[in-house]
């Protein structure tokens, strides 16, 4: 497939930048890079095919040389080598996506072998001249023009000199110093190898055995395998009877017993604690184990938690703290006589208490507090007491592991590929790189990874992708309209003409939330939002502005305000309690909801001009989630049922009672009312003219967030689709 090979050459120059083979390293003059495996051989295959679009099915073949590799482990690649070639001499884009049908290099490429160099390096040579119709071959490596004068030749002969001994050098000791990189270049080993998704690893205490959930491709029943990590045989242990049922591990006592929660996510009361004893089946006495059921729970999110005192009490994530779905807090309960006590008390305006760890001796306690996008690492006592935080970090950490002696905690840093650690008496943090193979396919994702004491660590590659999809809605279907894919994740989108132009808002691997203008086939990046979380967004009647809730590092919340020509934050409003959802009730004025302290619902409106925020309800019928239309709000409560609000006299009107069933996001657009579940949209009339039309997407994808479109029978929808993937084990401290 490829015209040159860059074996034989020296270097090639490609933009500003020039690439050597031998080095595997970048430079454009001022700044230098080495490539790791995987992107270095994406940029070589592309840059020896430049002046063609390479099909994404070549670079399965000729770079990945895997028979199958997800469209997310290619995105993110992209997306690395991207980042790469971005210097303050390199601005212009170098690699191009051309959707749907490849890559391609946009920049010139030059080809430089070893007779070019040394030629180069004769032009170069101050006893020579540089002959006037002489071309340098960019501007870093300018060539010398210089007088040749006498007091050079002695200077000249040293830098020979000391150029051949440093060469020299550096010759003898390249066995060494190549020989070392390739230990810090960590191999992981395949543990998984079954067809479909993986997830939510969990290690028993003496670390001799993976608990995991696996889903099968197609099937939507998630079962509790248990695999040996001496002997390698794996077990099934609990097998979903209906659809929509997942397992999934919490904790282990021992290398014996497996506790996990078994959950329906379609109607969140079928969630229950089971417990199976697997030693027969490590022991080979028996070939098949009958689980017993502990207690029920009310959770659609994955718990995690620990035995302690000697398998006597469980302490675990519990959701629906003051009521809200998502906040989760540690409880601890006596698996004995089943009574429970509260742990930890997370503050209303954070997402709660999600991973727990007793230390090896049992009498404490680390666990991680979730505020969006920075973390808490906290420490107690096993009943709570003694609570003290031990550090506060700007990113998402996702598990982490106790040292042997309890004196440390190890974890890996979001977003890098970094191992942590924090020293919980002196509270001294340091880090050390560390460096996976095809590390690009791995992300820090609080379902996807475990740790080891020994910091032996399992990581699952990406397993979903998070993406937008636009429908068109007839009188008997669902039809796919066509909408750009970026390698990014992409979250939500709203409309700006009736033309088909929109904008939307992405999230790339390092968490930048970018907003990019699409418009005849057009796409545009025109800004970073400044702050690394957001949700809630939407566009304002007028398309001159959106609105979008963000935090930045410290956890201060905030509803921001940008327009669009040309990009910029306008305005900012901070809450006294946690946004729930919020729209445009016209271009002057914002209608939202937000949890107080009291866990109370409160509905209210902002005049942007005036920067007043008014209550309207303090305990609102709005749990459900909110949606304008034509300025008219609507609102639904907890319990299903639709409402009318009047803003002159501040009462709701009952419309109608939806079924008591999950979904996940409704929306209210020219008088009809949507709903979405993980596999279907509902339409209503709002005067119940007549029976609600259920449409079927039949699709990998599950629908989670509405946005509206461009006319009243089209619409946004944000989707996950899931993707193949495995389990692979890392040493960290892999010599």
């Amino acid at each position: 497939m490829s015209s040159v090979k860059l074996s034989a050459l020296e270097q090639v120059q490609f933009g500003t930048w020039r690439l050597s083979p031998k080095s595997q390293t970048i430079t454009d003059g001022e700044v230098s890079k080495e490539l790791e495996p995987l992107i270095y051989s994406l940029l070589v295959y592309l840059l020896e095919n430049h002046g063609r679009i390479v099909p994404k099915s070549e670079l399965v073949d000729y770079v990945w040389r895997q028979k199958y590799v997800d469209d997310n482990a290619i995105n993110r690649a992209f997306s690395v080598l991207r980042k790469t070639l971005k210097s303050e001499n390199q601005r212009a884009i170098i690699v191009k996506t051309h959707y749907r049908k490849g890559y391609s290099i946009i920049v010139p490429v030059e080809f430089i072998s070893v007779a070019d160099i040394q030629q180069e390096s004769l032009r170069k040579t101050p006893e020579l001249e540089l002959l006037s119709n002489t071309k340098p071959l960019n501007n870093v490596d300018k060539a010398y023009s210089k007088k040749k004068k006498s007091w050079l030749k002695p200077m000249a002969v040293f830098a020979i000199f000391l150029v051949g001994a440093i060469a020299t050098f550096f010759m003898l000791t390249e066995p060494f110093s190549a020989k070392e990189e390739r230990q810090k270049k960590l191999k992981g080993e395949v543990l998984t190898w079954r067809e479909g998704s993986v997830a939510v690893p969990r290690l028993s205490q003496r670390e001799a055995l993976l608990a995991y959930t696996h889903m099968a491709k197609g099937n939507n029943k998630g079962s509790l395998i248990v695999k040996s990590l001496i002997s390698g045989k794996e077990w099934e242990i609990y097998t979903p009877s209906i659809v929509d049922e997942q397992a999934f591990p919490m904790a282990w006592y021992q290398d014996s017993i497996v506790y996990f929660q078994v959950v329906n996510y379609r109607t969140e009361e079928k969630c229950a604690i089971w417990q199976a004893d697997i030693s027969p089946l490590v022991k080979g006495i028996s070939d098949s184990v009958k689980p017993q059921k502990l207690f029920d729970c009310k959770s659609a999110n994955v718990m995690q938690g620990d035995i302690v005192e000697h398998g006597k009490s469980l302490i675990y994530t519990k959701h629906y703290y003051r009521n809200v779905r998502h906040i989760g807090r540690l409880i601890s309960i006596d698996l004995s006589t089943g009574e429970e006590f509260q742990i930890s008390t997370p503050p209303i305006d954070a997402i709660g208490d999600y991973y727990v760890k007793a230390n090896g001796k049992q009498d404490r306690i680390a666990y991680l507090r979730s505020t969006g996008a920075s973390t808490q690492v906290m420490l107690s006592k096993l009943d709570g007491s003694g609570l003290k935080e031990l550090m506060m970090v700007n990113y998402k950490i996702s598990a982490f592991t106790w040292s042997e002696d309890d004196t440390e905690l190890n974890w890996l840093k979001a977003g890098t590929r970094s191992l942590v650690t924090l020293n919980v008496h002196s509270l001294v943090l340091s880090e050390r790189d560390i460096d996976l193979e095809n590390s690009s396919q791995f992300t820090n994702t609080f379902y996807l990874i475990d740790l080891f004491k020994n910091l032996r660590v399992v990581l699952a590659n990406e397993d979903r992708e998070r993406t937008l999809k636009r429908y068109k809605i007839t009188p008997r279907e669902l039809i796919p309209l066509p909408f750009i894919e970026l390698p990014d994740e992409e979250l939500a989108a709203g409309p700006l003409t009736n033309k088909g132009e929109y904008i939307f808002l992405s999230r790339n691997m390092d968490m930048e939330y970018q907003v990019w203008r699409y418009n005849l086939g057009v796409v545009k990046n025109i800004g970073t939002l400044q702050h690394n979380w957001a949700k809630e967004f939407g566009v304002s009647p007028n398309k001159q502005q959106f609105v979008v809730y963000e935090h930045d590092l410290k956890m201060d919340y905030q509803i921001n305000i940008y327009d669009l020509e040309p990009f910029k934050k306008v305005h900012t409003l901070k809450l006294p309690g946690l946004l729930y959802s919020v729209d445009w009730l016209n271009n002057k004025e914002l209608v939202l909801t937000y949890l107080n302290t009291d866990s109370k619902v409160v509905l209210a409106r902002y005049n942007i001009m005036n920067k007043i925020l008014i209550t309207e309800d303090n305990d609102c019928f709005c749990f459900g989630g909110i949606s304008v239309d034509s300025g008219q709000l609507y609102t639904v409560s907890a319990h299903k049922k639709l409402y009318k609000y009047n803003f002159e006299q501040k009462s709701h009107q009952a419309l109608k009672q939806l079924e008591q069933k999950s979904w996940y996001d409704f929306m209210i657009d020219n008088g009809l009312l949507y709903i979405i579940t993980l596999d279907t949209v509902e339409l209503h009339s709002l005067s119940n003219d007549f029976e609600p039309i259920i449409y079927s997407h039949q699709s990998e994808l599950e629908f989670y967030s509405l946005y509206k479109g461009f006319s009243e029978n089209d619409f946004f929808v944000n989707a996950i689709r899931f993707k193949n993937n495995n389990f692979y084990l890392f040493d960290l401290l892999q010599p």
